[in-house]
């Protein structure tokens, strides 16, 4: 793997990790029903998570898929198609989830059901972040550099 590429994993990683600070901060924030901190941390992990997917598809999912369809893959492809509805599916859920809670009072308002689906959200981002770590940058490593 040329250094481009293993920088831009890691950096990928590393979103990764910023990500999942910014959902553990929410959780303590919920836990001490601190509406400000709610709101400030989920503006912030909005905007990571948003950045996060365009560099995700602008550069792995093309690298990936131009790959599969070059090498004849028809797996490959497939299982990027499958992923990539899949990211769709959760990014869409996590972005209605964001627009549901805009600001603190709207949080306020509804506490108890935030949390609920913040911990709905939060669990599908998790496992999808470890997926990725072990499926999809494995495949980047091994194919695209």
């Amino acid at each position: 793997m040329n250094e481009l590429n293993r920088n831009y994993l890691a950096a990928l990683k590393g979103e990764h990790r910023a990500i999942e600070r910014l959902m553990g901060e929410v959780k303590f924030f919920i836990h001490n029903k601190d509406t400000f901190g709610i709101a400030r941390c989920m503006h912030s992990l909005k905007i990571s998570l948003v950045e996060h997917l365009k560099k995700e598809n602008d550069k792995m999912y093309a690298e990936l898929s131009d790959k599969a369809k070059e090498k004849n893959m028809e797996q490959m492809d497939a299982s990027l198609r499958l992923f990539s509805d899949m990211m769709k599916g959760i990014a869409d859920k996590a972005l209605n989830f964001f627009n549901s809670y805009p600001d603190k009072e709207a949080v306020a308002k509804l506490l108890p059901k935030f949390e609920e689906d913040f911990n709905e959200v939060n669990e599908s981002l998790l496992r999808r972040i470890k997926h990725e770590e072990q499926v999809l940058y494995a495949l980047y490593e091994r194919h695209c550099c």
